[in-house]
Formats: C-alpha cells, sequence, structure tokens
C-alpha cells in the first residue's frame, strides 16, 4: 500500500517568482532549478529539479520531471503521510501543460511481492500511486507487487473506457492517483465501499491548487473523495483554450451509485447540482461532466428483496423460549437444514475472503534491535524494564464480540500453527469509584451487623432455590431466564439481557468448563457463594483437567479471587501455546498461552471480559498474543489533539471522535501481555483484520429493531440496502487513515467483493430474524456459522459497539449525542 500526495496549481505563467498570498503551494523558478515547496505546511520540505536532467542518484530525468526516493533530503516531508509508509518514499515531477505543473509523492507500506517504490513511472511519462490490493479480478502471482502488474496494464490503455474497465475487473480495496501521459489526463478514484482513504482540495480561483492525499493537509479545507465511480481531470483541452486554461472534472460514475449519505442516484442528477454533492464544502472553479456513455454494472450489489410470506415461517420461538441461548442455536441448526447449509456456506466463503488477507505477507525485521536479551530464569524482577516485540504477522481488532472472534477462528485456519497471532484488546481508563464518608463508616459497620441475619436468611434461600427447576419463563415476554448449559459448560443466563459474567483465572482459557466442587469463594458484591468450575482442553481430550472458572450467580458480577496463578512451566509442559521455547518475540523469552484472573480495575471493561471468555474458544494450540491495550485519560487527551484529530479530519462528530481514538490506539498495539501484567509487548503486525461491515449485512444495530418493529421485513430490507449505499461515507476511509497511522493495514474480509455478493443474495429473513430475543435473533446466520465452528459462548453475545465496550464513552463524563459535532476535535 502506499500513502498518497498529488497537488498541482492550474496556471503559472513564465514569470521569476510565483507567489500566491493565499496559497500553501509555491512554485519557484530560476534559471538552475526548480523548487515545489509547501510552505504553510512544512517550510522545510523542498524538492529541487536539476536542469541537466539527472537526479542525484545518477538517473536519466527530463528536464521537466525528476523522482527521488529514501531519505533524500529533497523528498517532500509530509509526517502523516510518512506514518503511513515508512519503507519508502519517492517523489515525482511532471508537467501537466504548458503553464502547470503536477508533484506526485508516494509512500509505501511493503506487504507483497518486491518492495516497490512510488510513484511508479515509465519512459512515456506515464505515473502510478497505487493505495491498494489486489486480492482478485487482476492475476497477481505471489511474488508479484500489485503495483508493478497494474501499472502495466493501465500503461497498454488507450481509451477511458478500457481504464475504467481495469478498475471494474479489481478485486479488492483500492485508491489510485494515475497521469496518463499522452491523452494529459490525471485519473484518480477509491473503491466501491471506501475502504481506502482519498481526500480532495478543489481550488476555488486558478491561483488555488487542486490537492489529492491520503490525509489532510493542515489549515487547508479538504473533504472525501465519494466512493460514486472513477475522476480524471483533462488537461488536454487547455493548451488548445488559450483562454480557457482551467481542466475539466470528468466522473465516470458506477451504475446504481449513489451520493453520499443520500438515495439520490448519481446518473439522475442534474447537472448544475453535481458539484454540490461532489464537494460539499464549495467553492470549486473546476467544470463537472457527468460521463453516462460506459455506466459500470459492479457498483454494490442490490438485495434479495424476498421477504417471509404466511406459508413462510421463521423458526418456532415458543419452541425455543423455554431453553437456553445456545441450545436455542442448536436446535435452529438441527431443525432448519437450509440454515445449517446457509451457514456451512459462509464460513466456506468468509475463510476464503480471510486467506486472502493474511497469505503472502513478507518477513519484517523487528525494529527493536537495539534491546538486550532477557533470561526468564535470571532476570524476572527486571523483565519489566524491557518492551517484548511480538513477531505475529497478523493482528486482530479483537473485543471477543462475535466478528471479531469469527475472524480469529477463521485467521486460525488459514496461518500455520506454529505462528503467532496478535489480539488486541483495547481499554480505556475509568474513574475510581467514589470513596465513601468516613463519618460513615461506623453506621455502614451497625448497618451490616444488623442485616447480618438477613444476609444468612438470603443464602439459605438461594441454596433452597438452586435445587428447584432452573429456567423460569416469562409469559408475558415470551423470554426465559435460565441456567445456560451447554456441553460442560454453566453459567447463569438470561435470554432477555444476555448477561454471562464468568470470572476466568491463569489456566482457565484452555477449553469447555466443566462443573466441579464448589471453592467457597464468597463474592465482594453480594457475598454469595461463587460455584468454582474448572476446564478441560476441548480440542483434545488427552489434556488433563487445569484451571478454574468462578461464577457468582446471584449479581454476576466478578467476587474477589483468592487462586493463586499457577506456576508457568507446570502449566507450558500440559499445554503447547506455553512452551517457551517456540516463543515468537524478538531477544525477549515471552511466555503466552495463560492467563490471570482478571482483577477489579480501572481497566476492566465489557471488552476486556468479553475478550477473555471468546479466548478460552479459540484453539490452544495456536500461540495467542492477548495484548491488553490499556489507555489512559491523559494520553487520550494528549494524543487526540496533537495526532488523532487531524487523522478523523473532515469528519467531525463526537461518534467518529469515540470509534478513532478507540481504534487509533488498539492498532497501535502497545500494551501488556494478558498474563503478566508487567510484561509490556508491542504488535509489529503489519496487518490487521477488521469486523467492520457485518452489522450493516446482518441486522446487528438496536436501530435495526426498531426499523422492524416499526416498519416490517419490507422497511428493515429496505433500511440495510440503504446502509450498504452509505458505508463508504460513514467510516472505512477514517479507519485507514487511523490504522495506517502506524504503519499498519486494515483489512475488511467482511466487505470482501465475493462474500458481499454471496451475502446480498440470501434473504434478510434468512440472515437475522429479530422475532428472536437480542443476543441470538440479530446476526443469526453469523450465529450459527459461529457455533459451528466451536465458538459457543461467544455466539450468543451481543452487539456492543467499540465506544462501549472499551469504555471511552465514558471517559469524557459528557452528555451528548454521537451525531453532535465534537468540540474535542475543533
Amino acid at each position: 500500500m502506499c500513502g498518497i500526495f498529488f497537488c498541482c496549481c492550474l496556471s503559472h505563467k513564465t514569470q521569476a517568482t510565483t507567489n500566491h498570498v493565499n496559497s500553501n503551494i509555491h512554485i519557484v523558478r530560476s534559471r538552475n532549478n526548480e523548487t515545489f515547496h509547501c510552505q504553510s505546511c512544512y517550510p522545510s520540505s523542498e524538492l529541487k529539479v536539476s536542469e541537466s536532467g539527472v537526479d542525484d542518484h545518477g538517473h536519466g530525468a527530463s528536464p521537466t520531471s525528476a523522482s527521488t526516493s529514501g531519505t533524500h533530503p529533497d523528498c517532500i516531508r509530509i509526517p502523516l503521510l510518512e506514518h503511513r509508509g515508512p519503507d519508502q518514499s519517492q517523489h515525482h515531477v511532471f508537467p501537466l501543460s504548458r503553464n502547470s505543473q503536477g508533484v506526485m509523492q508516494g509512500y509505501v507500506l511493503h506487504l507483497r511481492g518486491i518492495l516497490t517504490p512510488q510513484p511508479v513511472t515509465d519512459d512515456e511519462g506515464n505515473a502510478l500511486l497505487w493505495n491498494g490490493e489486489i486480492f482478485g479480478g487482476i492475476q497477481v502471482k505471489s511474488d508479484e507487487n500489485d503495483t508493478q502488474v497494474l501499472f502495466g496494464i493501465l500503461s497498454q490503455c488507450t481509451t477511458d473506457e478500457i481504464i475504467v474497465k481495469a478498475f471494474k475487473a479489481i478485486q479488492g480495496p483500492w485508491a489510485f492517483v494515475y497521469w496518463q501521459a499522452n491523452a494529459k489526463k490525471l485519473w484518480f478514484g477509491r473503491d466501491k465501499y471506501g475502504r481506502r482513504s482519498l481526500l480532495w482540495h478543489h481550488p476555488s480561483s486558478l491561483s488555488d491548487q487542486f490537492i489529492l492525499s491520503s490525509v489532510a493537509v493542515p489549515d487547508m479545507v479538504f473533504s472525501e473523495i465519494p466512493s460514486v465511480g472513477i475522476f480524471n481531470l483533462d488537461f488536454s483541452c487547455v493548451d488548445v483554450v488559450e483562454e480557457n486554461e482551467t481542466p475539466t472534472l470528468t466522473l465516470h460514475p458506477w451504475k446504481g451509485s449513489r451520493w453520499p449519505a443520500t438515495v439520490q442516484k448519481v446518473e439522475d442528477t442534474e447537472e448544475n447540482n453535481v458539484l454540490t454533492f461532489l464537494y460539499p464544502p464549495g467553492p470549486s472553479c473546476l467544470p463537472v461532466i457527468v460521463d453516462k456513455r460506459c455506466l459500470l454494472d459492479c457498483w454494490i450489489p442490490d438485495l434479495n428483496q424476498e421477504i417471509p410470506g404466511s406459508d413462510v415461517l421463521t423458526p418456532d420461538h415458543c419452541t425455543y423460549c423455554c431453553t437456553n441461548a445456545e441450545e436455542m442455536l442448536l436446535n435452529i441448526l438441527q431443525e432448519h437444514t437450509e440454515l445449517d447449509l446457509l451457514a456451512e456456506k459462509l464460513i466456506h466463503v468468509l475463510q476464503a475472503a480471510v486467506s486472502v488477507r493474511v497469505n503472502d505477507i513478507p518477513e519484517h525485521v523487528c525494529s527493536a534491535t537495539n534491546h538486550a536479551s532477557v533470561n526468564l530464569n535470571t532476570d524476572k524482577e527486571n523483565l519489566a524494564r524491557y518492551t517484548a516485540y511480538s513477531q505475529a504477522k497478523v493482528a486482530i481488532l479483537f473485543s471477543g464480540g462475535l466478528d471479531s472472534t469469527v475472524l480469529a477462528a477463521l485467521a486460525d485456519r488459514c496461518i500455520p500453527e506454529d505462528e503467532p497471532i496478535d489480539l488486541l484488546n483495547v481499554a480505556f481508563e475509568q474513574a475510581a469509584p467514589r470513596k465513601c464518608n468516613p463519618n460513615l463508616k461506623k453506621k455502614q459497620k451497625d448497618f451490616k451487623k444488623r442485616n447480618k441475619t438477613t444476609k444468612n436468611q438470603h443464602n439459605y434461600n438461594k441454596s433452597i432455590n438452586d435445587e428447584l427447576p432452573s429456567a423460569s419463563i416469562s409469559s408475558s415476554s415470551g423470554v426465559c431466564a435460565s441456567s445456560q448449559q451447554f456441553g460442560t459448560t454453566q453459567i447463569k443466563h438470561d435470554i432477555t439481557t444476555n448477561t454471562n459474567c464468568p470470572v476466568i483465572d491463569a489456566e482457565s482459557q484452555l477449553g469447555n468448563v466443566k462443573l466441579s466442587d464448589s471453592s467457597g469463594l464468597a463474592c465482594s458484591f453480594c457475598n454469595s457463594t461463587v460455584t468454582t468450575q474448572s476446564k478441560a482442553d476441548k480440542f483434545d481430550t488427552s489434556y488433563t483437567e487445569v484451571g478454574t472458572v468462578s461464577v457468582c450467580e446471584t449479581c454476576h458480577q466478578h467476587p474477589s479471587p483468592n487462586i493463586t496463578s499457577p506456576n508457568i512451566t507446570e502449566v507450558s509442559s500440559q499445554h503447547p501455546s506455553l512452551n517457551m521455547a517456540s516463543s515468537n518475540f524478538t531477544d525477549e523469552v515471552i511466555h503466552e498461552g495463560s492467563y490471570e484472573e482478571p482483577q477489579s480495575s480501572s481497566y476492566e471493561v465489557p471488552d476486556r471480559v468479553t475478550g477473555r471468555i471468546a479466548l478460552s474458544e479459540l484453539n490452544p494450540r495456536r500461540q495467542w498474543n492477548f495484548i491488553e491495550v490499556n489507555v489512559t485519560q491523559s494520553e487520550v487527551q494528549s494524543l487526540r489533539q496533537s495526532r488523532i484529530r487531524q487523522l478523523i479530519y473532515p469528519l467531525h462528530t463526537v461518534l467518529d471522535d469515540s470509534i478513532g481514538c478507540a481504534v487509533w490506539f488498539a492498532a497501535r498495539g502497545q500494551g501488556v501481555l494478558a498474563n503478566d501484567k508487567k510484561q509490556k509487548i508491542t504488535s509489529q503486525a503489519r496487518v490487521i483484520l477488521c469486523g467492520m461491515a457485518a452489522d450493516e449485512q446482518f441486522a446487528g444495530y438496536s436501530r435495526h429493531r426498531v426499523t422492524f418493529s416499526t416498519r416490517g421485513w419490507a422497511g428493515l430490507v429496505s433500511e440495510i440496502q440503504e446502509e450498504m449505499w452509505r458505508i463508504s461515507a460513514r467510516n472505512l476511509g477514517r479507519d485507514d487513515r487511523i490504522i495506517t497511522d502506524h504503519g499498519k493495514e486494515g483489512r475488511f474480509p467482511f466487505l470482501d467483493e465475493i462474500f458481499t455478493e454471496f451475502i446480498s443474495e440470501i434473504p434478510l429473513y434468512k440472515r437475522a430474524d429479530l422475532n428472536l430475543p437480542r443476543g441470538i435473533g440479530e446476526k443469526l446466520l453469523l450465529r450459527l456459522s459461529a457455533v459451528k465452528l466451536g465458538l459457543i459462548k461467544t455466539a450468543t453475545q451481543p452487539k456492543r459497539a467499540i465506544q462501549f465496550g472499551s469504555k471511552i464513552a465514558k471517559m469524557d463524563n459528557k452528555k451528548e449525542k454521537g451525531t453532535d459535532v465534537c468540540e474535542r476535535l475543533i
């Protein structure tokens, strides 16, 4: 992938110096050199072109163009773009017309094939900046670089139609800028889902500049380029018509594409309104044309409009209301063969999407070459001084929710078992509980003494109730609260809230849970006796029983543990992933695979709890690096102002702030090992799998239930279709800017073209049934697939957005709506 920057001034008359008062770009001309200067942003950044036609590396160059690479001092320095592509930087200056010139700058993150500096150029004057991945549609061999392959194809294109069709064929995320020298056209655009960021600044006059960039240039107005087609800026007319020096902007739209956040078709828009949709900030001096001659029929697929009729019944929830959530999903699989087959097909198609995104990732040398080696046997006390650097190639944004855990299970199938995988679990610091008034301590002590008898009676009544049948059915709501049991698992479960709160100790991540004798552990919240359960490896029954899980069946909270962490060496002899000799870290030997009892702390947020539960269901033979990313309030405030808000721009809502900050810190991957809070660790995985877009396709949001209750199936189908239409404008460009700021790439298997086509053909009522309870009905088909993958507990987890699961939404302690303009980003 590549960080993209392109800039041009539309017109420059021949003169010694052209200095635009309101312009960030200055072109200085003299007899001996030309200088490109981004003055307002980075005053020291200059690009010089030698008149001799030879660059500083000794390569031939024309007097009107130049390229330099690496860390050459003349390279344009744009820090936010440098973060995106740390491996190679190169620029290229070329003529656009007699009176204007353009400059391209590429920042490369090497992820496949041979490292290829960008922009790529040829002797004909063509040049390409490519920020994308070709996963299908165009053949790219495992040892080839897709940038070179695509550039070879584009260089052979002779007409607009052929160029547009070339991009139509690509499967995978992309944003690009391509200069077609013989036609004097600048081509650019984003894929239909907007998975890669590309912003633009329109010139308000001929003295202004036109800029394309992966991130915004400070103090300038930018907006996201709509993912509605392919654009070209035609400079061929500029030299012909002397009195009109403004190039023409042409849009080649996808067939059926809609303008961002609307249902307005692009091809049906009146010509005088097109610019309003294209560039909302305004103004713009560019004339715009929509070319409707070759509409491309490969935009977001239309949904299957079938809705259940009187002869098509959804699963009989009366049959399932007396059972727990896990058994309900199992019964649906057993009684509905079609759903069982669809779940199997979904696994197959989604696994293929994951596979192409985690294979053929090149090896990279750890950046921590100066860290001293640590001997765990002799230097345990000093271990906290060092940071371990995980050597995993792939990481997953891991909340323990349905989407991320399914991706983790499928990645486990696609990646060699001896390679580690990083699980990035982010939590934000929560304010400590308010301390009691010291003057009330005596009164509280007296109150507890007076109520001692009442509490003992409560425990007695509880022991009697435990002997009664566990399922209690509410006839009014049709929802039951029961003791959740599947296989050897027994956890208190309420389908209404889908609450299950096991407390997992140092060894409990190794498989299924089975009932054992009570330890007598008392819950620190309600003083009830806590049931202790032991675990055995569900992947290999030959493993001996290790570890415990403690559950308070009264208040569903974490009890205060009295359990000592096991000896790591002893546990590692029973579990392959704990073999310290096979650890995959630089310099230090780091163990992984067993986890301490979670302590009540300011970082014990919902996603941390569900993350541990989900981890217990993943393959224990894999080394899972569960990285707890703990973020303080002061760190959020500091980095939001200095860095993150520039990446979120041009978006600006409270929701953008919360999600943007959460994803940025998670993707950074700096935290502690879950089993050793003293051991700092940094993920170096350059590929991060993300579960975005699952909720849009499987009716996973709470608003979908509101729509279903008010407008029925037809209304829900319409809502899901519109959500897919506007997905490119909502968050994917923002997430790309956020993740790649760490020199990493986010990949979205749920937006794989083959997968979305497959899902769109399935009627919505077979993907979700909102007649069923929360934690079951939404994303039903994906939950059934999770059950077939062995993710039993995870399959019943309800949707929890990252801003709530990580508790960043509570950090600022303000009452504000997600759609409000966020004052912290201004």
